[in-house]
């Protein structure tokens, strides 16, 4: 089974006027995959405007709903055993 890492990705650009802006996204790369091309699941848009208050709020649902995955025997996103939560509304891809 691949494990699957996310995480925040940044990448820039220069504007016309040489001004630099920054955007965020939310990308994962699959552990063990035959490509090394991060999958970008949602564009966050440019970090000066991102609602980060937003974002804290969503990782504390995260965390409530999941745990921080330390206390677990099968780390994060794992119930009882090491075995997958099942979340309902969601399918699992290998």
């Amino acid at each position: 089974m691949f494990g699957v890492g996310m995480y925040l990705r940044f990448t820039q650009r220069r504007n016309a006027d040489g001004a630099v802006v920054r955007y965020a996204a939310l990308a994962q790369q699959p552990a063990g995959g035959c490509t090394v091309k991060p999958q970008v699941l949602m564009n966050l848009g440019r970090t000066d405007r991102v609602d980060v208050d937003g974002l804290l709020r969503l990782a504390a649902s995260i965390r409530e709903h999941f745990g921080d995955g330390r206390d677990e025997p099968g780390g994060p996103g794992h119930g009882e055993a090491g075995r997958p939560r099942r979340v309902p509304g969601c399918r699992l891809s290998a």
